[in-house]
């Protein structure tokens, strides 16, 4: 009886031995795919947003650069025309200043009570005429 019993622990250890070593053997096996797929799932989510973190990126510098260059663009041209009008229109007052400064040079010296032999009269006609260039 006591070899009985002691065959009959002694299968009952070993049972438990052989139930506990599958049962941790499922569990790693369990973990280990579980930790697989999280990595798995991890590093897909991170290659993923990392791509799409870099095309957001990108298209935020190609709109960017867009907006910037059509600035510069709109800008210069606005520039250049701003200052394509004002310099014709400087021309045009400067042209028509002179035109009225001969006018009035000529008026004055039509008008001179002492005629075109007075010396003052004389020399400013002269400046009018041939020192200021003609419109």
């Amino acid at each position: 009886m006591v070899r009985s019993s002691f065959v009959i622990r002694s299968f009952a250890r070993a049972a438990r031995t052989v139930f506990c070593s599958s049962f941790v053997r499922l569990l790693f096996v369990f973990c280990s795919s579980f930790v697989r797929l999280l990595f798995v799932f991890c590093s897909s989510f991170v290659r993923l947003l990392f791509v799409h973190c870099s095309f957001i990126v990108r298209l935020l510098f190609v709109f960017c650069s867009f907006i910037v260059r059509s600035l510069f663009v709109f800008c210069s041209s606005f520039v250049r025309s701003l200052f394509v009008h004002c310099s014709s229109f400087v021309r045009s007052l400067f042209v028509f200043s002179l035109s009225a400064c001969r006018a009035t040079t000529v008026r004055v010296a039509r008008t001179c009570l002492c005629g075109s032999h007075c010396p003052s009269c004389y020399d400013l006609a002269l400046f009018t005429f041939y020192l200021l260039p003609f419109t």
